[in-house]
């Protein structure tokens, strides 16, 4: 079932003077003192990102949901550990992807020992005609077949590259890896997609 990423967090909300016009340091700082309102501010800034980023990972959207809920849950937890006020959201999504690496690997676990896993939405092709659509989800599907396969570290520095398009660098932040790790992470997926589908029409 699809469900609205706000529809996962239900937060009471107090009066905050002028939170609409706080920064998001400021917002941080209020919510470390206990504004339940300053949490909400926070979450609806980053829910879409971070569920985004968490359903196209685990290419499930109800599961990616869920992902992006107990990322919510551990940066609130642990939102006295955040040095710099100002990196709520890049924080956020360093935490998401440590949740789907432990998603991916619990997927490895289950497939070892003969449980089946649902099958992949659809979540890139939105928009498109029928025809594009169908052949979409085709070339998606192989190269998910191909990544489901990976190392999740690969499978991971993959995603990040070729869908979330971000940067080396922020890649291996991300991921807390060296760049050149990283880099060999990417390479390596990459190689392997191409060895396996590089033959095919």
């Amino acid at each position: 079932m699809q469900t609205s990423a706000r529809h996962h967090m239900r937060l009471v909300s107090t009066s905050t003077p002028s939170s609409g016009q706080m920064s998001e340091a400021e917002r941080v700082a209020c919510a470390l003192a206990g504004d339940r309102k300053a949490f909400r501010h926070l979450y609806d800034a980053h829910v879409d990102a971070v569920a985004g980023l968490c359903i196209r990972m685990l290419r499930n959207r109800e599961r990616g949901m869920d992902a992006a809920q107990e990322t919510f849950a551990t940066a609130f937890q642990k939102l006295a550990q955040l040095t710099d006020h100002t990196q709520f959201g890049a924080w956020c999504k360093q935490i998401a992807v440590n949740v789907c690496l432990m998603a991916m690997r619990k997927d490895r676990w289950l497939r070892f020992v003969g449980w089946e896993l649902e099958s992949p939405d659809d979540v890139a092709s939105a928009g498109a005609s029928p025809t594009e659509a169908l052949h979409a989800r085709m070339d998606l599907e192989k190269v998910a077949t191909v990544l489901r396969a990976m190392p999740p570290v690969q499978r991971v520095a993959w995603t990040l590259k070729h869908v979330e398009q971000e940067s080396l660098l922020q890649i291996a932040t991300l991921t807390g890896r060296s760049v050149a790790s990283t880099k060999r992470d990417i390479d390596a997926a990459e190689h392997e997609i191409q060895r396996r589908l590089g033959d095919q029409p």
